[in-house]
């Protein structure tokens, strides 16, 4: 059985909280669209979003690095942080994208 803190377990959880707040926003714009009002709330949502899973994403990702340098390239676990971060630090940038949104992040 695996444990409850595991790094994929951690990341999947992670990427799911993220994806999930941007797309319950969407969906949020798109009711409000039908709706006739202004779809704000994808874009609001979105900087935070950005904020918090770029700094998991680099934590992981460090993280992950040094487990991996400090086992001298045998830690699974430090492979799976540091690619997980990676994904985690993109998954913001290329959902909106893909559910064809458009924000101007600045």
């Amino acid at each position: 059985m695996s444990s409850r803190l595991s790094p994929p377990r951690i990341i999947c959880n992670l990427a799911a909280l993220v994806g999930s707040v941007l797309v319950v926003g969407f969906l949020f714009d798109l009711a409000a669209g039908w709706l006739g009002y202004a779809p704000l709330a994808f874009c609001i949502l979105l900087r935070p979003t950005l904020a918090v899973a770029y700094g998991v994403g680099v934590l992981l990702t460090c993280v992950g690095v040094i487990m991996w340098g400090v086992s001298m390239g045998k830690s699974e676990a430090g492979i799976t942080l540091t690619l997980g971060g990676m994904m985690l630090f993109i998954l913001p940038l290329v959902l909106p994208r893909y559910l064809g949104a458009e924000c101007l992040i600045q």
